[in-house]
């Protein structure tokens, strides 16, 4: 079944809405869409597991964030401030998973969807804005080159140390910031112009924006009601 590039994309922004506080419910549906899209595009695991990996710091620090920060039941007995607690540990460990998810949904989308088709689905979202004097061609290119440029942009700045010398932290993060915006000015300029090709996409079907729509706003009732 083919659906339709700007549906994809609503599908994921009722995920993440659905993520922003998710529920068991949530989760297995989630769980469950996630799988199925993966078993139909069958993508190469390590070009989307790549994500999370870039993430991995972050993924820590958000558990021990929640893990030693939240008030509850210390996970042992005794030093109850030097551990983690119970509910924390449970929250951070639900924080994960849902950031985990939607990256990996992310991942997925960018799998799946060209270029030239990502930019025409997120044009047809924001076209009604073009009322007001926005152009929806740059806003939706710019978008999508942000997204692809996201990654290479994060390489080099691991590529790059910051060898200037200041009087404090201060001014060395402010000189590692210039050094680093130089460098992508430099890369900018001897990067290849290449085209890009917007496709005309066929019409939305009604009952196709509705479902994802009418699916978050059940689940978000269920889980509420479980709770």
């Amino acid at each position: 079944m083919h659906v339709h590039p700007a549906v994809r994309l609503l599908w994921l922004v009722c995920l993440a809405v659905a993520l922003a506080r998710p529920g068991a419910w949530t989760f297995a549906a989630c769980l469950l869409g996630i799988g199925l899209v993966w078993a139909r595009a069958r993508p190469a695991p390590g070009t989307v597991l790549r994500g999370l990996w870039r993430l991995r710091w972050f993924l820590l620090i958000l558990l021990v964030f929640y893990a030693w920060l939240t008030p509850g039941t210390p996970l042992f007995a005794g030093a109850p401030a030097l551990l983690p607690t119970v509910q924390g540990l449970a929250q951070g460990g639900e924080r994960l998973l849902a950031l985990i998810l939607l990256v990996v949904a992310v991942q997925l989308l960018l799998v799946t969807t060209s270029r030239g088709v990502l930019v025409a689905a997120l044009h047809w979202w924001l076209r009604p804005l073009e009322a007001l004097g926005v152009s929806a061609d740059r806003v939706a290119l710019r978008l999508v080159l942000v997204l692809e440029a996201a990654p290479a942009l994060r390489e080099r700045i691991a590529a790059l140390s910051p060898r200037t010398a200041g009087d404090g932290w201060r001014q060395r993060l402010s000189a590692f910031a210039a050094e680093v915006f130089a460098d992508v000015l430099r890369t900018a300029e001897h990067a290849p112009l290449t085209p890009v090709r917007v496709p005309v996409l066929p019409p939305v079907r009604l009952w196709s924006v509705a479902l994802p729509v009418i699916l978050l706003a059940g689940l978000i009732m269920i889980d509420s009601r479980a709770c």
